[in-house]
């Protein structure tokens, strides 16, 4: 989690179990519906992914690395302990 950049995040897809990565730009590209041409070969599958993230309702966002305190789980994990 902590190496999410900030540019981005991740989804869980619940049919298929594959967690995706989807950039800013790649959901950008999708909302706008902009043309794969646009875009370098190597991107058109992700923009794909971003497509139907934004289409199907098979996804859940995972927490991001600001979602997550580290301290908070060792207080619950402290008083689950004792």
């Amino acid at each position: 989690m902590e190496f999410q950049s900030d540019e981005g995040s991740s989804h869980l897809n619940t049919t298929t179990g594959e967690v995706v990565y989807i950039t800013d730009e790649e959901m950008r590209a999708a909302e706008d519906e902009t043309p794969l041409d646009h875009f370098p070969e190597w991107q058109h599958e992700a923009i794909r992914v971003a497509k139907d993230f934004l289409e199907s309702g098979d996804y859940l966002s995972l927490p991001t690395k600001f979602d997550i305190y580290e301290y908070r789980i060792m207080e619950r994990f402290n008083a689950f302990a004792t």
